[in-house]
C-alpha cells in the first residue's frame, strides 16, 4: 500500500485510473469494459457512476487514460492523482504555550484578542452534540481520553465500523486509528471534550467526530482513497467534512475530487479545506481541493498569534478566511493523554 518513489515523483498512482461515463453510455459501459479487459475495482453511484479501473498488466496509466478517452464513453478519465496532508510540525517548546487561538492574552509576543473569540462564542453555545464532523485525514487516536467521549458511533455498522473507517491504500477496514498524528491533532481542535479538566478544549465541547482515514502514516495518499472517504462520510450522515490536505508534486485539478465534493454539496455537507503552505498566490497557482469553485467549500488560511498571515500560508481570493494556524496545541496520537504543537493551514 505504500506509495513508491516513482509514484511520488510523477504525482499519481500506477495501476489505477478514474473515469466517469457519459449518462447516455451508462447502460452499456460495463459490457464495454469487460470486453476490453478492464477490471472495475469500485463504483460510486452517488458520484454519477464514477469508477475506479485497474490498469491492465504491462500497461501504464498515461496510455490507459489516453485509450479510454479515445473510446468516447466517458465524461472524463484521469490518473489517480496524489494528495498530501497540509501540516508543518513545530518545535516542542511551543507546547507550553496556552491555547492562544481560542483566547489570545498576548503571551509569547502575541497580540491580545488575535484569536477566534471562543469565550464569547461559548457564552452563546458550547456544545453541538447532534453535529457529525468527518475528519477525512490520517485517522484519529480512538483511545485518547480527551476525545473518546466525542467520537461518533455508527448506529448501523456494516463491517465493524463503529467510529469510522480506513480507506488508505485502496483497502477498506473498520480501524481508522491514526499512525501519523495529523488527524488526531485536527480532531482535537474541532472537538476535544471541553470542561473536563483534561488536556485541551475543542472549539465544540461536545460534538461527534467521525474518523475517516484516507492517508497512511506517510501522509501521502490518492484521490481515489479520498473519494471513498468522502463517499463514506456523506453516506453515513456527516454534516461537515474537514479536509486538511492538498495537491502533491505535479498533481492538480481532479475531476474525481470535484465530483466527490459536488456530491457532498448536493447532500448539504459543508467541506472545510486547507489553503496550503507554499506561500503561493492561489489566483496564479491553484491549490486543490481548495481552488475548486464550489459554494460548499470553505478554504482556510493560516494566521499567527500577532494576527498576521503566516509566512508559509497560501493566499488569494479562493481563501475565505484566515484563522489561527501557527503554534497550535492540540491532541497527540502518540499518547492517550498528551498534546503536541503543530503549525499549518491544516490547523
Amino acid at each position: 500500500d505504500r506509495l513508491t518513489a516513482k509514484e511520488l515523483q510523477q504525482g499519481y498512482r500506477d495501476g489505477i485510473v478514474l473515469a466517469r461515463p457519459h449518462a447516455a453510455r451508462r447502460a452499456s459501459v460495463d459490457a464495454d469494459e469487460r470486453r476490453e479487459g478492464w477490471r472495475v475495482r469500485e463504483r460510486f453511484p452517488r458520484f454519477r457512476d464514477l469508477r475506479v479501473l485497474e490498469v491492465p498488466a504491462g500497461d501504464d496509466p498515461a496510455t490507459a487514460v489516453r485509450r479510454l478517452r479515445e473510446s468516447g464513453r466517458y465524461e472524463f478519465v484521469e490518473p489517480d492523482y496524489l494528495r498530501s496532508i497540509a501540516a508543518e510540525p513545530n518545535d516542542p517548546q511551543f507546547v507550553n504555550g496556552a491555547l492562544w487561538a481560542l483566547r489570545n492574552t498576548g503571551v509569547l509576543n502575541g497580540v491580545v484578542g488575535a484569536d477566534i473569540k471562543a469565550p464569547s462564542a461559548w457564552d452563546l453555545i458550547r456544545e453541538a452534540p447532534n453535529v457529525v464532523v468527518a475528519v477525512v485525514d490520517t485517522g484519529v487516536n480512538l483511545t485518547h481520553e480527551d476525545l473518546q467521549g466525542n467520537l461518533w458511533r455508527n448506529p448501523n455498522p456494516t463491517f465493524g465500523d463503529i467510529h469510522g473507517a480506513n480507506f488508505a491504500g485502496g483497502n477498506q477496514t473498520a480501524n481508522p486509528t491514526d499512525d501519523n498524528g495529523h488527524g488526531t491533532h485536527i480532531a482535537g481542535t474541532i472537538g476535544a471534550v471541553g470542561n473536563n479538566g483534561i488536556a485541551t478544549a475543542g472549539v465544540a465541547w461536545r460534538v461527534q467526530i467521525m474518523a475517516v482515514k484516507v492517508f497512511p502514516a506517510s501522509g501521502n495518499g490518492s484521490v481515489s482513497d479520498i473519494a471513498r472517504g468522502v463517499h463514506y462520510a456523506v453516506q453515513n450522515g456527516a454534516h461537515i467534512i474537514n479536509a486538511s490536505y492538498g495537491a502533491l508534486g505535479n498533481s492538480g485539478f481532479s475531476n474525481t475530487e470535484l465530483a466527490a465534493i459536488t456530491a457532498a454539496r448536493d447532500a448539504g455537507v459543508l467541506f472545510v479545506t486547507a489553503a496550503g503552505n507554499s506561500a503561493a498566490n492561489m489566483d496564479v497557482s491553484r491549490f486543490y481541493p481548495a481552488s475548486h469553485a464550489l459554494d460548499n467549500i470553505v478554504t482556510v488560511g493560516n494566521s499567527t498569534r500577532r494576527d498576521e498571515l503566516a509566512q508559509s500560508t497560501n493566499f488569494g481570493v479562493a481563501v475565505d478566511l484566515f484563522a489561527p494556524g501557527s503554534e497550535i496545541v492540540s491532541l497527540s496520537h502518540a499518547s492517550n493523554t498528551g498534546t503536541i504543537s503543530l503549525s499549518g493551514t491544516s490547523m
